[in-house]
């Protein structure tokens, strides 16, 4: 397939050009199959077939490399770690159309999590990287979790990447690879002492992303408390009435794990949906919404 088809398959931005030829020629890659009878023409996606306006529009590719539609790092985004221990889980999506959305995992489709020094390049080298596992199949991506074995106290990067079908590797921060690897996007890191302790205190009153997010049956909630003192932690349906009451209490200033198993505050399974989960401390509040799929 053209690689100009894909975009216009994922309605990624126009590709037409106003006379109705595409912006830019197609690029057809090769086949595995010596039989399959590529073709090249001048029919137009834009217009239709034999379109005078439409001149030769491609021309077959070799190799071709990746055919990671999309890819990311899903989360968490700050991930804390004793020293000279294991982290995680941290999770991954990746896309590939027609492919992944098939039950199961991928044949030829490799993930691994990796770590390396803050705001470098992890395709420059200098990162430790090991393979992910495949965990399940969510909406047409395949659902990756990797864990990390880590040393020395300190603050790190970490992504995942993604390889299939011989093609090179593509890394995903936590915007996902459309605009490409960016430092400011990849996981934190925190290493701390062999107690479990992070070295860095909470600066601020933050609520990290839930992980993992569309969920079900259960997603974490981390959040940093910089200060000790109340803090109340509830998820609410989108008409703003109270579901669960999560946190409500004194609370100390470090970070905080709590689980919320998709439950009313009587113990029902609440209905697929959207919901909010908002944190109060401090004077401040904080919220996000959240996705339960069954």
């Amino acid at each position: 397939m053209g690689q100009h088809g894909r975009q216009l398959g994922r309605g990624a931005g126009a590709v037409c050009r106003p006379d109705g030829n595409l912006s830019a020629d197609l690029i057809y890659c090769g086949s595995a199959i010596p039989e399959d009878p590529w073709s090249i023409s001048a029919a137009s996606p834009c217009t239709g077939d034999d379109d005078p306006a439409c001149g030769p529009i491609g021309a077959r590719g070799v190799g071709c490399g990746t055919y990671i539609d999309w890819c990311n790092l899903a989360g968490p985004p700050v991930e804390y770690a004793a020293a000279a221990g294991v982290a995680g889980p941290v999770t991954g999506y990746v896309q590939i159309i027609g492919v992944t959305s098939l039950a199961g995992a991928t044949p030829g489709l490799l993930a691994q999590a990796g770590w390396g020094p803050s705001g470098s390049d992890p395709a420059g080298g200098g990162w430790l990287w090991t393979p992910a596992i495949y965990y399940r199949e969510l909406h047409g991506l395949d659902v990756f979790r990797g864990w990390f074995t880590v040393g020395a106290s300190g603050t790190y990067a970490y992504a995942f990447r993604y390889g299939f079908a011989g093609g090179p590797w593509v890394y995903g921060d936590l915007d996902g690879s459309d605009n490409g690897y960016q430092a400011a996007q990849a996981g934190q890191l925190v290493v701390g002492t062999a107690s479990g302790t992070p070295d860095v205190q909470p600066a601020q009153l933050r609520l990290h992303a839930a992980q993992p997010n569309p969920f079900n049956p259960s997603t974490t909630l981390r959040f940093d408390l910089p200060t000790a003192g109340f803090a109340r932690l509830a998820v609410y349906d989108l008409a703003g009435r109270l579901v669960r009451t999560l946190v409500s209490g004194p609370m100390e200033a470090t970070a905080h794990t709590v689980t919320w198993d998709g439950r009313d505050d009587s113990g029902r399974p609440v209905s697929a949906g959207a919901y909010a989960v908002r944190l109060e401390a401090d004077g401040q509040v904080r919220s996000q919404l959240l996705a339960l799929v069954k």
